[in-house]
Order: structure tokens, then C-alpha cells, then sequence
């Protein structure tokens, strides 16, 4: 597995993987696109995403088949998406104007990881891995988690701009 070859792909309308070269590494099966629930696989979790609220806009994260929330993402109104973990600090995914870059920190003192979108029909992303000192299941953990948020962000951008041109 080679972390300097990371890239997220779009296999459908339902499947993202998380790829190095043709191994995957992880993967984001959606209920449906116009659905918010996801569920989000690698070597080291399976875990399902759901974003809710309208006000005060969340994403929850739970193990796979349990009940209640392991934890809570808070959205930003630009989309940004905070994320506690205990006894790792405070990590945060921050987009730039176009939506086209974002960027993971921690404690807003360091960056960790990073994805930089490209593809026109199909969108994917490259992958950045900045610090290594976070241990690899956080950082599977939040790979998924920045990739479910890139999506959502950007359907909802695409429902927006859709609503706002007259008919």
C-alpha cells in the first residue's frame, strides 16, 4: 500500500472507494444518493454516517449495526466539519472558497491530511496524507468521514444553485 497514491474514486451512483493503485482501502456504499445514510468500510472499521438537522446541520457516526451515535461531526455554514475524538483533539475539515480543496487539521495547529477534487462526471479526489502521528484508525476513520462530507457539500451546492435559477 503506498499512502502517496491515494485517491478517492466514484464507481457509481451508490459506491466510493478510497484506492491505492487497485488495492482498496476503503469504501462508502450509499442507501441512496439522495439519501444521507452511508455506510463507511475499511481494514480497520465499518461504521455508518448519517447527516441530519437543518439549523444546526450534523453528521453522526456509529459503529455498524448499533443504535447509538459513537460521535458527532458539527457542520460549519461553508461546510467545514468539526469532529472531537477523546483523548486526540479536536479535528477539522475546512474547505477553500471553491470547495475544490479540503483540508484536515488538528487542534487548527497542524495539517494532517488533505483531498484535492478532480473529474467532471465522476467525482474523485486525490489524497494527501501530511502527519503520520495520528494512528492509522483515526486516519482511516477520517478519510471516510472527509469524503461522505465532500459529497453531501457538494449535493447540497448542486441543490442549491438548481432551486435558485427560475424556471
Amino acid at each position: 500500500m503506498d499512502l502517496k497514491e491515494l485517491k478517492w474514486v466514484q464507481r457509481d451512483s451508490r459506491n466510493d472507494e478510497l484506492v491505492s493503485g487497485k488495492e482498496v482501502l476503503g469504501k462508502l456504499q450509499w442507501t441512496s444518493k439522495l439519501r444521507s445514510l452511508v455506510t463507511a468500510e475499511s481494514a480497520d472499521g465499518k461504521w455508518t454516517f448519517k447527516r441530519g438537522g437543518f439549523l444546526r446541520p450534523k453528521i453522526t457516526i456509529r459503529e455498524y449495526g448499533k443504535d447509538n451515535d459513537l460521535y458527532t461531526a458539527n457542520i460549519g455554514w461553508n461546510g467545514e466539519a468539526t469532529l472531537w475524538l477523546p483523548d486526540q483533539g479536536r479535528f477539522r475539515w475546512v474547505p477553500n472558497i471553491w470547495h475544490t480543496k479540503w483540508t484536515l487539521m488538528i487542534n487548527d495547529e497542524k495539517e494532517i491530511m488533505s483531498i484535492q477534487l478532480d473529474g467532471f462526471s465522476k467525482v474523485s479526489g486525490n489524497v494527501s496524507i501530511e502527519d503520520t502521528s495520528v494512528s492509522i484508525q483515526t486516519l482511516s476513520l477520517l478519510a471516510l468521514l472527509g469524503w461522505y462530507l465532500i459529497i453531501k457539500v457538494l449535493s447540497d451546492d448542486a441543490s442549491s444553485i438548481g432551486t435558485a435559477i427560475p424556471p
